[in-house]
């Protein structure tokens, strides 16, 4: 296998981690306990955003009377479990990036999701130790949708963003690696199946899969 890049700057949900089902899940159980039926667009609303900004955003949408702090415990509290135990990988990601490892590539994490949840995945997948820098949305102003986050994990990896590739799974995030003047691997996701065409035509290289890219084939 062969790479042209020195920084690979990875996604976590829906990228590496088969995880998007999940935070729809949480969702809706989260809007049930308080009597409110998930509309079709807060999922994807909440998307490129952190933590603090999800539960912002959730506390003026529905007019809620609860405190920012107690909605990002409770959604840490419903996801925690998953993420330290059941969550799989993507078939092949974890393989692919060992093998950048082993190639030298320097390997940064871009993640909307927090600490709590994102170190005991990659610990009980034995991926932790691969990545040279871990960012995430509580270290920068703004959201995916914007450049921040990929300079940052560049910054830390000591690579310059163009000799980096970004690999994403979501159409908001596609368009702020873009827009950070790095690479873009799209990795296909079921839950970004309606942005196909635009995440086609923004990506330098588009993959049903990891397994794609160590000459596997597609997996089903």
């Amino acid at each position: 296998m062969k790479v042209d890049f020195k920084g690979a700057i990875f996604d976590l949900d829906g990228t590496i981690l088969d995880s998007m089902g999940l935070w729809g899940e949480i969702d809706e159980a989260f809007l049930a306990r308080r009597g409110i039926p998930m509309p079709a667009d807060y999922k994807q609303a909440l998307q490129p955003m952190s933590y603090a900004q999800a539960a912002d955003y959730t506390i003026a949408r529905f007019g809620l009377k609860e405190k920012p702090a107690a909605i990002m415990a409770e959604w840490d509290e419903m996801a925690r479990e998953a993420y330290a135990h059941t969550l799989a990988l993507k078939p092949f990601a974890g393989e692919y990036i060992r093998r950048l490892k082993e190639l030298g590539v320097r390997i940064a994490l871009a993640t909307a999701s927090a600490r709590s949840l994102y170190e005991p995945a990659l610990r009980r997948h034995g991926l932790y130790d691969c990545f040279d820098a871990l960012t995430d949305l509580s270290q920068v102003q703004g959201d995916k949708r914007g450049p921040g986050l990929f300079w940052l994990a560049a910054e830390k990896l000591g690579v310059e963003i163009a000799d980096c590739m970004v690999f994403e799974d979501s159409l908001h995030a596609a368009q702020g690696a873009k827009a950070s003047g790095a690479r873009l691997t799209v990795v296909q996701d079921a839950y970004a199946k309606p942005d196909e065409a635009a995440l086609r035509g923004i990506a330098d290289r588009y993959v049903a899969g990891f397994g794609e890219l160590l000459g596997k084939g597609v997996e089903a």
